[in-house]
């Protein structure tokens, strides 16, 4: 690799290890999912802070997503599906009902970390797969 290909690859291999990976957990009854998010480096709490967002997804189509629309007083590293936590914003449609055996996508991106997680709704409850 010549110097000058070194000057450029050099600040987007620093920007690349900034992110952090998180586990999201998926748990709760149908009509109400909960996500947590567990850092999966020793770096400190995940929170969705600005910028931030969460998304459910099924087979790519948003159905419901959130983002901060300030930096809230409380961060939240627990989001209960169809609920706004404090200082964030509807980001696309109202929450809708999760239907049984259909995978969803649930993503979450905030400053510094990012996670990712299936989950599908069976005997009345969220289960991550």
């Amino acid at each position: 690799m010549d110097r000058r290909s070194l000057i450029v690859a050099a600040p987007a291999l620093w920007l690349g290890g900034c992110q952090d990976g998180v586990e999201v957990q998926v748990s709760g009854p149908a009509e109400a999912p909960l996500f947590r998010f567990r850092r999966t480096s020793p770096f400190g709490e995940p929170n969705i802070e600005f910028p931030g967002s969460l998304e459910i997804t099924e087979d790519g189509q948003r159905i419901w997503a959130i983002r901060t629309a300030r930096v809230a007083d409380r961060r939240p590293t627990v989001v209960r599906y169809g609920e706004v936590p404090a200082g964030g914003q509807l980001w696309g449609p109202p929450a809708t009902p999760l239907a049984p055996r259909v995978i969803y996508d649930v993503r979450v991106f905030g400053r510094g970390f990012s996670g990712a997680a299936r989950f599908r709704i069976e005997n009345g409850r969220a289960m991550r797969l």
